[in-house]
């Protein structure tokens, strides 16, 4: 099940550029927080970026940072999105457990 899950989420997370608005101001905002050092408060081209709160960012920035050397710096912060899709899946199952059972779960 968790192999069928990570395959879902990984592919059309890597190997192309960023081409929807969404994946260049992730991207900007994950670049801003390395090279400038903008880790409390987003920023987007050198400007406060409010829209979002910087927890999923912080994510992007660390695997950014984690793998760089083996992917393209943009693949690499994507990579966040597929971290808290089966983290949220993960926690689901859990819960899940919890409330009905391990059988049932999963």
């Amino acid at each position: 099940m968790g192999l069928l899950a990570f395959a879902y989420a990984i592919p059309g997370l890597i190997g192309h550029a960023p081409w929807k608005p969404e994946d260049a101001i992730g991207v900007g905002i994950v670049h801003q927080m390395i090279e400038a050092g903008h880790w409390w408060m987003p920023h987007l081209a050198g400007q406060p970026y409010f829209d979002d709160g910087p927890f999923f960012y912080w994510i992007g920035a660390l695997l950014a940072k984690l793998f760089v050397p083996m992917l393209d710096f943009d693949d690499a912060a994507r990579l966040a999105a597929a971290m808290c899709v089966l983290s949220t899946w993960f926690f689901l199952r859990d819960a899940g457990r919890e409330l009905y059972g391990r059988a049932a779960a999963d």
